[in-house]
């Protein structure tokens, strides 16, 4: 059930996209439906389900011979985005600095403005958020994270339709867009399956023992990698808070690493990520590794592993597509759309790790 879920979410997605690649011209015709079908991947009737979906939220209309694109003359031009996130000035969490610098290029081009509300700046109070919401035309609220309660109650109250990021937070009444951490999971056994690896270490992050994504990766890794024969996992924990602190378990976790041990090593986050590397590349040949991009150091330094990126640029798009579907149609339809991540190789410094180079 879950996966013709997700199936039905990808077609609607796709769907979208279709449409949205089309002129703005009422009326244009789509393929037909066993065209989308297969250019989508779904079956006949996963693809209904998405179409039902699109018809409902005014996105395409059903005429005599197939289904037509509907009036895009409902613009959301003037529409303001209130973005929040932790962090002074700019973001503390580079995941969301990215989405936001996204939304922010994105939405210039169609006349939507972005306004960053960092919660350690100034004391947002829901008066002041109200006061606010009332100043800007056509608004919308982007949550990242778990700000407030209390602006999340307050922006739900006043009908304003609202974006959560980050599944550990999302609350009914939300609209949920975040990476699909369980095939991010799935995607990260695939590449080691792929480079036979067999022995495989798990590096857990004991920071977020508890945070659900960090989760859903552990179990879409794990159920992938019962799928094979001979795969044998081993679990270490990696101590990230003392990362914070300036200071790390990187030399002592190294030291107990075999080199002729494992032949690749999934790592939850890219937290302390070039640490690990750099204490494990001056005692032996780096095995297949990789990670997630997330929030740590894959920004400033270019490293030999492979990693998935955090879709921060699907999330953006799918904000400012959902925006666009909402001022078209006056529907918040409250939905949950889980993203994807993209594999990024670094294949020419994959093959140049066993001379233990780290550019």
């Amino acid at each position: 059930m879950a996966r013709t879920e997700q199936a039905c979410k990808e077609a609607f997605r796709k769907l979208c996209e279709l449409v949205d690649s089309q002129s703005n011209a009422e009326g244009l015709s789509l393929p037909s439906e066993r065209d989308m079908a297969k250019d989508f991947n779904v079956s006949r009737m996963t693809l209904r389900k998405a179409i039902s979906r699109a018809i409902e939220q005014g996105i395409i209309i059903k005429a005599a011979r197939g289904y037509i694109s509907a009036s895009s003359t409902t613009s959301c031009e003037n529409a303001n985005i209130i973005f929040f996130s932790s962090g002074r000035g700019v973001p503390s969490n580079r995941v969301w600095g990215r989405v936001l610098s996204h939304l922010a290029k994105k939405g210039a081009e169609s006349s939507i403005t972005v306004h960053p509300w960092m919660i350690y700046d100034q004391k947002i109070s829901p008066a002041l958020l109200q006061d606010k919401l009332k100043e800007l035309k056509n608004p919308f609220v982007v949550f990242s994270t778990n700000q407030s309660s209390e602006l999340m109650d307050l922006t739900m109250q006043e009908g304003i339709p609202c974006f959560m990021l980050d599944k550990q937070f999302h609350r009914s009444g939300m609209n949920l867009i975040c990476l699909d951490n369980y095939q991010t999971g799935q995607k990260s056994a695939e590449y080691l399956i792929k480079q036979n690896c067999r022995n495989i270490l798990i590096l857990h992050d004991q920071l977020f023992n508890s945070y659900s994504p960090f989760q859903q990766r552990d179990k879409g890794f794990r159920e992938r990698c019962q799928k094979e024969s001979g795969i044998n996992l081993t679990t270490k924990t990696l101590n990230t808070k003392f990362y914070y602190a300036g200071k790390s378990n990187f030399d002592e976790l190294v030291e107990n690493i075999s080199p002729a041990e494992y032949e690749g090593i999934y790592v939850y986050t890219d937290e302390g990520l070039l640490m690990f590397v750099e204490a494990l590349s001056q005692k032996c040949d780096l095995p297949e590794i990789i990670t997630l991009f997330g929030n740590g150091n894959l920004n400033d330094r270019t490293l030999p592993v492979a990693y998935l990126d955090h879709a921060e640029e699907k999330i953006a798009d799918q904000i400012l597509h959902a925006i666009k579907n909402i001022s078209r149609s006056g529907i918040d339809p409250k939905s949950e759309i889980y993203l994807t991540p993209e594999l990024n190789t670094n294949t020419e410094l994959i093959h140049k790790k066993h001379e233990n180079v780290l550019v």
